[in-house]
């Protein structure tokens, strides 16, 4: 979909939950306008606090594997669907606090900032 029919979609409530989520984060961000008038590539490396991890469900492959957004704030990080049902955000101190607790670290699958 190009940038002028995801701003349409957003603005008019047709977009899968998984895509409203990224405008709910620049908007909690402060830079929701900026995306809609100029679109994702001009937020500058400094406003681009949002980025994805993805690990396995379990130690094993077959059990498949989950993707988490997250978004710094205050030092912290908040992430977005750390579990499959729950719409609800957790905050972590560190992604070591995130891995440590619940994940564990040789879940890791990769990540990427946003």
């Amino acid at each position: 979909m190009n940038r002028e029919k995801e701003v349409k979609a957003y603005l008019e409530g047709k977009l899968s939950q998984a895509e409203k989520l990224k405008y709910e984060i620049a908007d909690e961000m402060g830079v929701l306008d900026k995306v809609i008038k100029d679109g994702w590539k001009s937020l500058s490396a400094k406003e681009r606090k949002t980025f994805i991890i993805s690990f396995w469900n379990s130690k094993h492959i077959g059990d498949g594997l989950h993707t988490v957004a997250f978004r710094t704030s205050n030092g912290s990080i908040v992430a977005y669907n750390r579990y499959s049902n729950v719409s609800t955000t957790k905050t972590y101190s560190s992604l070591n606090d995130f891995f440590a607790g619940e994940v564990g670290s040789d879940r890791y699958i990769t990540g990427y900032k946003l």
